[in-house]
């Protein structure tokens, strides 16, 4: 964790808490996912570890890339590109989206679904 700067927490959830975050070295904002090993079986572990190594293999422009994830003796780390807003408070804010936009963002998640799904992620 020395290598990022945290500057507040996202969000979180059952898995773990998301934090913003700067990478030191060359300042790019992230979002570091932290989930808690505590309490979680050696297959549970195991399982996330390759949900890790299978986020790390995906590329795809609709997609949020992972940049690294790494572990300490009781939590496991997962840092991903920072996505400044969802589709959800991008509705908040700005209400309907015109359908011309609209019909670009679907055919994005499109997309991306149909790459996750091909990647067996889905």
């Amino acid at each position: 964790m020395d290598r990022y700067a945290v500057s507040s927490l996202v969000g979180q959830g059952s898995f773990g808490c998301v934090y913003k975050a700067q990478r030191r070295d060359d300042d790019k904002v992230v979002a570091i996912k932290v989930i808690s090993k505590r309490g979680r079986s050696n297959r549970e572990l195991k399982n996330l570890r390759r949900e890790c190594d299978i986020q790390a293999r995906l590329k795809h422009p609709h997609v949020i890339e992972m940049v690294e994830s790494f572990e300490s003796k009781f939590d496991l780390f997962v840092v991903t590109e920072f996505a400044l807003m969802d589709l959800h408070r991008y509705l908040s804010f700005n209400g309907a989206m015109p359908e011309e936009h609209a019909q670009r963002v679907v055919c994005h998640l499109v997309s991306a679904l149909y790459y996750l799904h091909s990647n067996r992620m889905l």
